[in-house]
């Protein structure tokens, strides 16, 4: 029986684990209320995470850091991963996700939440890869859920005028893009003539301002009732995490929904969040989430609560896309998702690029993450500055 039980079930430990520092060239820069992102001098810091387990099947992860957008940086989680959350997973069984987030989780204690999500992610996206590619699934389909064929995608407009506000959502109308979501919170006046020129000029399109942490609570009240006369769909982050009661008082202001996306780093902060009246959206973002596990739960709980759910991202190369985009076609998301990867990333680390079609992001049909790693181009980018 034993003997029997060991032919249909093989070890399938986590065996080993390779990590690849990167610094992806990018296209351009994007600015927010913390500073540019981007540009020729500045490329995109991320680390790809690839698992194997006893059996050879392997797997592949993305952390991306944004030293602008949190804490966590090239070096942290090169070293977090490095010292203490892959010696706390390697000889875990892959199968038990669960069980490793708890072993990550303990290994280093939490801060406010959950400590290091960007690195967690990596290892979290990479198990989800090796146990579809394990059993021939999708990610969706592992969780036994019927994904969407597509979602629809959302351009990034970042400008400071009004030439390069044209110029901008010019080139995401030539790329198939109906739906864009503007950077905000750098300056009040110029925001709300934004989004009240890129409602008129695709009054049908999605308008999602995003103005990460920029705006001063007597500075957003003075320009509410503009922005919200404007047409913007959905309001993110206007203040900083911090500043719960003016949120609060915020909210109860608003009419069209508000999400943030910092602060919810684990379900225990979505549903603090939703108690507390503070956001009437959720913005699932798995590189801030610790990855798919906690992703899914959140999705769930925001499907459960109602509010409306939309879907973002760090810039991540074709890994993290993948992963973004298992989340949401597993959920069936209808609003358009801000992932600008393609937008403006040089480098496809993928030896297919995922395919957009009219601004719509194609779910591929392989199992795991649905992609493959063109490991020969990741090796020679992590040996490379």
């Amino acid at each position: 029986m034993s003997k029997n039980r060991e032919e249909v079930h093989p070890a399938m430990n986590i065996e080993r684990a390779e990590l690849f520092p990167l610094h992806i060239p990018m296209k351009g820069l994007f600015k927010t209320s913390r500073g540019a992102v981007g540009g020729k001098s500045n490329a995109r810091t991320v680390v790809l995470i690839k698992l194997t387990d006893e059996a050879g099947h392997s797997g592949w992860g993305e952390a991306s850091p944004s030293r602008l957008w949190s804490s966590e940086t090239m070096e942290t989680v090169v070293g977090t991963l490095d010292n203490y959350l892959l010696p706390a997973v390697i000889g875990r069984d892959a199968d038990d996700i669960a069980g490793i987030h708890q072993a990550m989780n303990a290994v280093i204690a939490p801060a406010f939440s959950s400590a290091h999500p960007i690195a967690k992610c990596g290892i979290d996206t990479a198990v989800h890869d090796l146990l579809g590619r394990r059993r021939g699934m999708s990610i969706a389909k592992l969780w036994g859920y019927q994904p969407a064929a597509e979602v629809a995608l959302s351009w990034t407009v970042s400008a400071s005028d009004m030439d390069a506000l044209e110029r901008s959502v010019d080139d995401g109308l030539q790329h198939g893009y109906r739906n864009f979501n503007v950077k905000l919170g750098m300056n009040a006046a110029f925001d709300v003539m934004q989004c009240n020129w890129l409602k008129e000029k695709v009054p049908d399109g999605f308008l999602w301002g995003d103005a990460n942490g920029g705006y001063a609570f007597h500075e957003i009240v003075r320009i509410l009732p503009d922005l919200e006369s404007s047409g913007l769909d959905l309001l993110e982050q206007p203040l900083p995490s911090n500043q719960l009661k003016d949120l609060a008082r915020l909210t109860s202001r608003l009419r069209i929904p508000i999400g943030v996306d910092e602060p919810i780093v684990t379900p225990r902060e979505l549903m603090e969040w939703i108690r507390h009246d503070l956001i009437t959206a959720y913005v699932a973002k798995p590189t801030r989430n610790s990855g798919l596990f906690p992703s899914r739960i959140c999705m769930e709980i925001a499907r459960h609560a109602p509010l409306m759910t939309v879907c973002s991202g760090l810039t991540e190369t074709g890994v993290g896309l993948a992963a973004n985009l298992q989340l949401a076609c597993a959920f069936g998301v209808t609003t358009p998702c801000a992932w600008n990867g393609p937008q403006y990333l040089q480098e496809d680390i993928l030896a297919q690029p995922l395919t957009i079609k009219g601004g719509k992001l194609q779910l591929p049909a392989g199992a795991g993450l649905g992609i493959a790693v063109d490991e020969e181009k990741v090796r020679y980018l992590s040996s490379v500055r």
